[in-house]
């Protein structure tokens, strides 16, 4: 019987460090509402994804944009800031927009109520 020679195997230098992180974070919104139909509307929210915290506010246009700038200051985890309200008659709307984007807060609004809204969605 004839002896077999077998060849050392070289692995590589890398072979017992681990590889990279292959879990997903979750993102985290902060949605600031005008009321509680629009809480209560993301609050049914089910995300695997996605943490939506919402805080309801009953303010005008400009205060809701400042709330949610003060909520992003004091808890700045937040991945993206939304603030949500009613178009109505509002003359400030302009002006919250831009005090919006110079935060880097994004704005959604419905041009009649909310509620008016969720009842054309269903």
């Amino acid at each position: 019987m004839s002896k077999k020679l077998y060849k050392k195997r070289k692995r590589p230098k890398d072979y017992l460090q681990r590889g990279a992180e292959s879990r997903v974070q979750k993102k985290t919104f902060l949605i600031v509402c005008e009321g509680k139909t629009e809480t209560t509307y993301f609050d049914k929210f089910k995300l695997p994804n996605l943490t939506l915290k919402t805080v309801q506010t009953g303010m005008s246009t400009v205060k809701i944009i400042k709330e949610a700038i003060k909520y992003k200051g004091e808890r700045g985890f937040y991945d993206e800031v939304w603030c949500v309200f009613d178009k109505d008659d509002n003359r400030d709307l302009n002006n919250a927009i831009q005090k919006a984007k110079s935060n880097k807060i994004k704005v959604a609004y419905s041009n009649q109520s909310f509620e008016y809204w969720i009842l054309l969605h269903f």
